[in-house]
């Protein structure tokens, strides 16, 4: 049968339902509703649905279920899906099984009750249902309602895996990729993420390619880790987007490219990635790729710097201290470095180090910026230790003490610091 004979087929099947009503089986129904189903003919499909349901059938009763649940060809009543599906789970039926444990899960038509979802979910996943088993599989990597258990997350997740679950696939490649719950086996992983990528999956199209890059399990190829990472990009992934940004930016495998890198990285911005939102704003800043705009990379910067991101914050803070695109504000400055600052940025540290030091923004403190100077300098700030060598030798928060004050100049001229390296010709000679 050609499909414009069975189409023809099961409109007159929807013409018999009119007319003969009841002569129809549960069966017939429920076919006759998932036509009009698909030709989004939603009230007339829920009185086919009705129907059958009304007669036991269990798919009838699931689907009915779902017409509540979603608002479709009736007003959205929560309870009255729990009351299908629960009658379609009385009868074993795997679906209902799923439907109601999501019910439960999160509380729609009936109390929340995550016991209850779970074993509606385990009845479910025990018969081979594969949206249960991944469901049940990731409630065990969490661990939030049940003691975390990664080998229990990894045991259903290959049974649905199994089953082609490309969300299951990726994350049985991730528990292998980490060592969760399985031995850490990287070709393993591969293997997971290849049949979820290959799937179209996003996610693991771009562990694939982070696989490549690394020469994780498989053998590094840059191309081929760039050609799953645009894979994953051009369906919208984030990190992916910002990875091909970092890629053309850097020349890395493909010629250098700033504006393809700029158009890679405004995506992921676009997208609230907050690691792209800070280095769009370094192009607009540097001029790479875009035409140099502070007013823009300041825009950027906060967006990113609203999420949390400690550089953007330390380059707001520049920018108010330079009067980069915005008048200069010291007060305003000292703000956004101290936010960094309390993160343990060390650029914050000593730009607030200095801050307190020269009284921009703040009363002045030589003890607070002493401190702050060491903190940075814990971490290797080149900057602070130039910083505190100056409070050495003018004796600024510290008695005094030239001697010191070379000792540091010493440590941040090693590292190529320019200022410490006169210092020490202006140190040195004087003695």
């Amino acid at each position: 049968m050609n499909a414009q004979s069975d189409s023809q087929s099961k409109q007159k099947s929807i013409s018999k339902a009119k007319t003969e009503g009841n002569a129809l089986s549960a069966e017939e129904k429920l076919q006759i509703a998932e036509v009009l189903y698909n030709k989004q003919q939603y009230a007339e499909a829920v009185e086919m649905y009705i129907e059958a349901a009304k007669l036991g059938y269990a798919t009838a009763q699931v689907a009915l279920g779902w017409c509540y649940n979603d608002g479709l060809g009736v007003e959205q009543n929560y309870a009255e899906a729990v009351n299908w599906f629960r009658k379609a789970a009385e009868q074993g039926n795997a679906d209902a099984q799923f439907a109601l444990g999501c019910c439960y899960y999160l509380g729609n038509g009936v109390g929340q009750d995550y016991a209850e979802a779970i074993s509606l979910y385990r009845k479910a996943a025990e018969q081979g249902h594969a949206d249960a088993q991944f469901i049940i599989a990731s409630i065990y990597q969490e661990g939030e309602v049940v003691p975390q258990d990664y080998a229990q997350a990894a045991y259903w997740y290959r049974k649905a895996a199994e089953q082609g679950h490309a969300n299951a696939q990726c994350s049985l490649g991730l528990s292998y990729e980490n060592g969760q719950g399985v031995e850490q086996n990287y070709a393993e992983a591969v293997s997971w993420y290849r049949k979820a990528a290959e799937q179209g999956h996003a996610d693991a199209q771009f562990a694939l390619g982070c696989c490549y890059h690394y020469g994780y399990g498989v053998e590094q190829d840059y191309a081929e880790a760039i050609r799953w990472a645009r894979k994953a990009a051009e369906q919208g992934h984030a990190d992916a987007q910002y990875t091909l940004g970092t890629t053309y930016q850097q020349g890395e495998a493909v010629p250098q490219d700033y504006a393809e890198a700029v158009k890679w990285y405004r995506q992921a911005a676009e997208q609230g990635d907050a690691a792209a939102q800070f280095t769009l704003g370094v192009c607009y800043e540097s001029g790479q790729g875009v035409e140099q705009n502070y007013a823009e990379a300041l825009s950027w910067y906060r967006k990113a710097a609203e999420q949390g991101d400690v550089d953007a914050q330390v380059g707001i803070g520049v920018y108010y201290m330079e009067g980069m695109g915005v008048p200069q504000d010291y007060a305003e400055a000292v703000s956004w470095f101290r936010k960094a600052a309390e993160r343990g940025d060390a650029d914050a540290q000593n730009n607030l180090g200095w801050c307190y030091l020269k009284s921009l923004g703040l009363p002045q403190d030589y003890d607070e910026a002493v401190n702050l100077f060491r903190l940075a300098i814990e971490q290797g700030n080149v900057e602070a230790q130039f910083n505190l060598g100056l409070c050495y030798e003018n004796g600024t928060g510290v008695v005094k003490d030239c001697a010191q004050a070379l000792a540091w100049y010493r440590k941040a001229a090693e590292q190529g610091h320019a200022e410490a390296q006169e210092a020490i010709k202006r140190l040195e000679g004087g003695a």
